[in-house]
């Protein structure tokens, strides 16, 4: 099992609108995280940020994806 990935038990239609939200908070090592992510801790992180699925987000925002494509992926948190 991918432990990137967390399975949703329902269905979604092309096209139609959803709501989503996210509640609680999530550790990477040590730094404190929620759906919003976080802003790389150092030129260690930002030298990788081209590497996180969506470029464009913090480190550890909320993502989603349909069928594990990242073609697909749309941010959630931030």
């Amino acid at each position: 099992m991918d432990r990137r990935w967390a399975r949703h038990a329902g269905d979604v239609e092309q096209a139609a609108d959803y709501q989503l939200t996210a509640e609680g908070e999530w550790f990477d090592a040590w730094v404190n995280s929620d759906a919003d992510g976080y802003d790389s801790k150092g030129w260690s992180q930002q030298h990788f940020e081209s590497a996180l699925c969506l470029p464009t987000t913090r480190w550890f925002c909320l993502v989603g994806v349909i069928d594990r494509e990242l073609d697909a992926a749309f941010q959630i948190g931030c």
